[in-house]
Formats: C-alpha cells, structure tokens, sequence
C-alpha cells in the first residue's frame, strides 16, 4: 500500500479566510490527528482550500505516522455562505475535479441551521460530508466525515474530526 499516495487522496475541498483546527477522531487505526484548514484567495474567481494533516497511527496500524498538505481549488463564492446558498438553490455543482450536493440544513450543537453537503471527486477515490456554518471561520466547517474509497486490506475507510474548540 503506497502511504503518501493514500493521504494525499484525503482531502480536496476547503472554504472562508484564517484558519481552524479539526481534531480527528479515533479509529481501529488512527490513535489521534489534527487538520489545519485555510483557505486562500488565487484570484478574484478562485480559493485554494489548503489542509495540513497529522494523524498519529495505532502502533499495528499497516502504515506509520501521517503528516502533509493538501489542497483544493474551488469558485470564489465557496469563501462565504452564498456559495453554499447557490448549492442549496441548485442541489449540486460540478467543477474540474469535484461534484458539490447540498444535503439539506440541520442543527449542530452551537452551529443551528448547518449547511450538510457532499462532496464526490471524480476520480471516486474519496468522498466527504462537511457541515458549514457562517459563524465560523476558514472552511466554515463544523463536522466532516471523509470516506476513503478501495482502500487495499481495509476497503472504505472514514475518518471523522471535529472543529476544536477555543480553550
């Protein structure tokens, strides 16, 4: 199983300014991780969602510890709430390498009426359900569930994190 290959496919989509931290769940594999997410403006047409991941591996986990970058490109408006507002009008949006669905609103603790969307890329090696709120900076992401497609010996995994909390 080729590691950098496989982390390199867990994140694509990012969205909103500064920066936030995820603190990733553990699983029969991953003992502890964190995501740092930003989210930085290309142009005016274009943000470039960025993640820096480190994920601390369970000591019989078939690959070692985790740590690297990975980026998205996406429209403008996914910066702030109207291009989930758009999303939510049309029901899905396809852009080069990735298809948005918007799932419907629901209420997250301290995050009511969240935007739960889909996010599918092409290449079908991995998809994640993120909920967006307005209230809170960078991707605006509250919650994401990221599912790994085909994985070799452990077939589609998923990794859930949530958004840290201010101390």
């Amino acid at each position: 199983m080729e590691t950098l290959s496989l982390m390199n496919l867990l994140f694509g989509v990012l969205l909103n300014g500064g920066v936030i931290f995820h603190d990733v769940e553990p699983t029969r594999i991953v003992k502890a991780g964190e995501y740092r997410m930003e989210v930085i403006e290309i142009s005016s047409e274009q943000v470039q969602f960025n993640i820096q991941y480190s994920l601390k591996m369970q000591w019989f986990a078939p690959v070692g510890d985790q740590t690297g970058t990975l980026s998205q490109i996406l429209p403008y408006e996914y910066s702030r709430e109207e291009g989930y507002l758009n999303l939510e009008a049309a029901g899905s949006s396809t852009f080069d390498n990735v298809t948005l669905h918007h799932l419907g609103r629901e209420d997250r603790p301290d995050f009511p009426n969240s935007h739960h969307i889909r996010v599918i890329r092409k290449d079908n090696k991995w998809e994640a359900d993120a909920w967006y709120h307005p209230g809170i900076s960078s991707t605006g992401w509250s919650r994401m569930h990221l599912t790994l497609k085909n994985l070799p010996v452990l077939g589609d995994y998923t990794l859930h994190s949530n958004l840290r909390r201010s101390e």
